[in-house]
């Protein structure tokens, strides 16, 4: 049951539905955990990429997606998504609710100089149900080629951006403050509510500090959640 680090994740759902006052824990692995250059996984094929060695059926992406909703309850909603992660590269981006997963094994998206970027850009505009948070803006991962290559379509697919991230404190060293990134992304014409992430490594998810993604939705539900962040 502990296999491919399973038993890490069951313990942030399991701790994460008894924190108070916290109706949904998102958890993100990096995209490149899913396939390698000769299993590469597709937006497509959910099945595709490495297969599960707990369940050999089944890839690790659908394996690990399942089992966030098996812990999904009523008073509960476990979302699992992916970090689309470039080497080197513009910035890292979280992408929940779509079919499969892409990642920067696919040499065409980890392209350097903004072809990739712009390639996982148009693939990611053929997942009509996904949607995505630029991840922790900066000198240290990137601003995105300074939020470059927006167009409408895809300005629809990303909603989020980070305000914050990290697990420690606010105003601690283990917290990272972008608020000036999110006003600069507007600036450049993209429509984003704020977020702020855990990015948790380390335990007490969900209530490692104080900050809090609110969202308002009609029903705690992905589909309700995935509604109000693209309104």
């Amino acid at each position: 049951a502990h296999e491919e680090g399973r038993w890490v994740r069951e313990a942030a759902l399991a701790y994460a539905e008894k924190v108070e006052n916290l109706d949904f824990l998102a958890l993100t692995d990096h995209s490149n955990y899913f396939d390698s250059t000769t299993n590469l996984a597709t937006f497509d094929n959910p099945n595709s990429g490495l297969m599960s060695t707990v369940k050999p059926e089944m890839s690790k992406w659908a394996y690990y997606k399942s089992l966030f909703d098996d812990y999904t309850k009523e008073d509960f909603l476990a979302i699992y998504g992916y970090e689309m992660t470039w080497s080197g590269g513009p910035g890292h981006i979280n992408t929940f609710n779509s079919d499969g997963i892409v990642s920067r094994n696919n040499p065409t998206l980890n392209t350097k100089n903004g072809v990739g970027l712009k390639a996982y850009y148009e693939l990611f505009k053929t997942q009509p149900n996904a949607f995505s948070q630029f991840n922790h803006p900066g000198s240290t991962f990137g601003t995105f080629d300074d939020f470059a290559y927006n167009d409408p379509a895809i300005d629809n697919e990303i909603n989020l951006i980070e305000v914050g991230n990290g697990e420690g404190p606010v105003g601690a060293s283990g917290y990272f403050p972008s608020y000036q990134y999110y006003t600069q992304a507007l600036d450049k014409g993209w429509h984003l509510a704020p977020s702020n992430g855990q990015d948790n490594h380390k335990g007490n998810w969900g209530s490692a500090n104080t900050t809090r993604t609110v969202v308002l939705a009609d029903s705690l539900t992905l589909g309700s959640l995935r509604e109000a962040i693209e309104n």
